[in-house]
């Protein structure tokens, strides 16, 4: 019995020495760095008192392949690791107990993505290149035949005092413990089963922006085995099951190119492959302004179960120049619950807004439409859109009150109201915006004489087509009108017309037919046609690079006058006035209508041919 013992002594000695050299000497670092030059071990001490069983203080792994660069640093490890198994290139580690964590990841970026935006906020990594600039040349996924890589599996990891995790531009500090098992062989294979981490007040940002702060609670992470070698969104979520209970301050919308926006958040879910099963989340943003829009507060909920649904409401927004502003401006969206694996937009979409008014016309009109014609008035709107997003449809009212416009000279006064009827409203296409009405009532005419007590006017758009790419609206009209005092406005200066065609501004329910078509730069009237008591007036006109061209023929007690309206000037023709209104008409129809020159599109600029700095 002493002989066992005195063997197992002896055994033990030689482990402990052995185990020592190996550990205290650079045999283990140039064993690893020497056979596997794309990871580099380092470590302060490191010492074994049992086989198998390891410490160490101040270690720090650095590694990388063609698409990532990372670095782990543990103040303090202790495992149980099965030597039997490094023969076959296996490192396996049970009883992991870590503390103090360090851990940074950053995508390698080929040169034409190196831009400034990609580049903020990223880790830099000692050791490594300044920039994470991703090798050129084909992909080595190793054949079997020449696979020499370590494989790598961790069980029952527990790591205290975790002080951050930085994965490319998200960064995560504070306090945080983690707890898992972890599988990795490069190239082949990856699993966690499970990862679980635990916040005590984190703070969280993205691109060097703070993010959020005081985040508590716990995120639960699987990842079933998956080949890294054909990695797609879908195949990655196929294999990610998560549950999260969080909770937390968002520090602003600073991220997202704003200023203000803080206040409490709250997260709670579960999803399986990628697919959220339950879901509950919520926001709510203090003072905000983003893109010249301050807004009062702002509420975020979500939901998930069977059904999906998120809802942003806005609280007392207005624009930054005082111009608009509205009560309550709300947007939903609802569908199938949310799938990462096979994303699609929501099935179905909610845009309100309540409360809305205009505080000065005469600015709107400015930055609508780039002119001063508007010179005065303010009012009020509202809008209701709901439906799939390519085929939104719904109503929006505004009504403005003291609403002064200029035309050739004159100032267009009255109370105006538009009833907007849409459908099919795609916002990256177009909209039909038939069955649009619009009135205006208490019109005047200065400083020309006052069209008379209550001028008046009702129209309704029979077709309206509205496209966005490029901006075009093409529609047909139908009015009824008191007289035809701002319609003859438009085109001349009243004072200049001979006395007999008065009858046209007296004339009672004036009845108007017109057609329009119009984009950025360009606006072209094929024809207006207004006729009443015994006056008619016809109409051609457009406008575009090379000027204005067009004509108006006036007709009161069947006498005609023609109006050239050529380059913006309104002279008389007396003398076949028909004939040359008809060959007027024809010349616009055949021109075709000049457009500016479409503006050209800004791209991000590459820095991959020139001097970077150094990210932060």
């Amino acid at each position: 019995m002493r002989g066992v013992v005195l063997a197992l002594a002896c055994a033990w000695g030689l482990w402990l020495l052995a185990a020592q050299v190996f550990l205290w000497t650079p045999l283990l670092r140039h064993l690893i760095n020497a056979h596997t030059p794309k990871v580099h071990l380092e470590y302060r001490s490191a010492w074994s008192w049992w086989p198998g069983s390891v410490h160490a203080r101040g270690l720090v792994l650095t590694g990388q392949d063609r698409a990532v660069q990372w670095r782990l640093a543990l103040d303090e490890v202790t495992s149980s690791i099965a030597i039997g198994q490094l023969q076959s290139r296996l490192f396996h580690a049970t009883a992991v107990h870590v503390r103090g964590v360090e851990f940074a990841l950053r995508r390698r970026l080929r040169p034409v993505e190196m831009t400034l935006g990609r580049l903020r906020g990223l880790p830099v990594i000692a050791g490594l290149e300044e920039l994470p600039l991703r090798e050129e040349g084909p992909n080595d996924e190793l054949p079997d035949w020449r696979y020499r890589l370590f494989t790598v599996w961790l069980e029952d990891i527990a790591a205290s005092e975790v002080r951050q995790i930085w994965i490319d531009q998200w960064r995560v500090d504070g306090a945080a413990e983690l707890a898992g098992a972890f599988y990795l062989k490069p190239l082949r294979e990856v699993l966690v089963a499970p990862g679980e981490a635990r916040l005590h007040g984190v703070a969280v940002s993205g691109a060097g922006v703070p993010v959020a702060g005081r985040v508590e609670g716990k995120l639960l992470v699987t990842l079933s085995k998956f080949d890294p070698r054909q990695l797609t969104m879908e195949r990655f979520f196929h294999a990610a099951n998560a549950d999260a209970d969080l909770r937390g301050r968002i520090a602003g919308i600073d991220v997202l190119g704003g200023i203000g926006g803080a206040g409490p958040a709250h997260l709670s879910a579960r999803m399986r492959k990628g697919r959220i099963e339950t879901g509950d989340a919520s926001f709510d943003a203090g003072p905000l302004a983003v893109r010249g829009v301050r807004a009062a507060g702002a509420t975020v909920r979500f939901a998930s179960g069977d059904r999906m649904r998120a809802t942003l409401s806005v609280q007392r927004a207005r624009l930054q120049q005082r111009i608009l502003r509205a009560r309550t401006v709300e947007t939903t969206v609802a569908g199938a619950p949310i799938d990462f694996a096979a994303l699609r937009p929501p099935g179905w979409f909610a845009f309100d807004v309540r409360g809305g008014r205009v505080d000065d016309a005469r600015r709107l009109g400015g930055r609508l439409f780039g002119n001063e014609r508007v010179r005065a008035g303010r009012g009020s709107f509202s809008a209701h859109l709901e439906g799939p997003l390519h085929r939104l449809a719904g109503r929006a009212r505004v009504a403005l009150s003291q609403l002064q416009i200029s035309a050739r000279g004159l100032q267009i006064r009255g109370e105006s109201r538009a009833d907007l009827r849409i459908a099919g409203l795609d916002p990256w296409r177009g909209a039909d915006l038939a069955g649009t009405r619009v009135s205006v009532d208490a019109g005047r005419l200065v400083p020309d004489e006052e069209i008379g007590p209550g001028w008046w006017g009702r129209a309704v758009l029979t077709t309206a087509r509205l496209r966005f790419h490029p901006l075009r609206v093409d529609a047909a009209v139908e009015a009824q009108c008191r007289d035809a005092r701002p319609i003859v406005g438009v085109y001349a200066h009243l004072k200049d017309l001979p006395g007999f065609l008065n009858s046209l501004f007296g004339m009672d329910g004036l009845s108007v037919r017109a057609s329009a078509q119009g984009g950025r730069g360009w606006f072209l009237l094929p024809l207006l046609a207004a006729e009443g008591n015994g006056a008619s007036i016809r109409a051609t006109l457009r406008q575009d690079v090379r000027g204005q061209r067009g004509a108006a023929l006036l007709t009161a007690h069947g006498i005609p006058v023609a109006l050239d309206l050529d380059g913006g000037g309104s002279s008389l023709h007396l003398f076949g006035p028909g004939d040359f209104f008809a060959d007027r008409e024809r010349e616009l129809r055949a021109e075709p209508v000049v457009r500016p020159a479409p503006r050209l599109a800004r791209r991000a600029t590459p820095l991959a041919r020139r001097p970077l700095p150094r990210p932060r």
